[in-house]
């Protein structure tokens, strides 16, 4: 995972970049669960991040895959279904050092959200 970030340019945000290992596995006759790699590279290990991350989105399956994709990868993942839920996450969870937003949820999206946490921020820094 690599981060590039510029804080002499206010709102201009962050580019994340994440790599995921990925198999390909051969059909097996139960398919009622889905078998992980048996490995952790060392690039992934070296740029681990400490602390849960937290992924915020509305689509059961795409929820559903990055949550098994970063657990693979041994983090620690809290899910939430939309802006509303993320926020409170936030709020109950100290340990999120990183968050995965979704930008169109319902009830509150992931823009809105992310202005309600950078504010909780702030009010935490004072």
């Amino acid at each position: 995972m690599t981060v590039n970030s510029s804080v002499k340019k206010p709102n201009r945000g962050s580019c994340f970049r994440f790599t995921f290992p990925y198999r390909v596995y051969e059909k097996t006759s139960d398919q009622s669960e889905i078998k992980s790699p048996k490995y952790i590279t060392e690039k992934l290990r070296a740029k681990r991040i400490d602390g849960k991350v937290l992924v915020a989105e509305d689509e059961p399956v795409s929820r559903r895959l990055v949550k098994r994709m970063l657990e693979i990868s041994g983090y620690e993942v809290l899910l939430a279904e939309d802006g509303e839920q993320a926020v409170a996450m936030y709020k109950t969870h100290s340990d999120i050092a990183l968050i995965l937003m979704d930008v169109q949820m319902p009830h509150l999206d992931g823009l809105g959200a992310t202005e309600m946490i950078r504010k909780l921020e702030s009010v935490s820094r004072s």
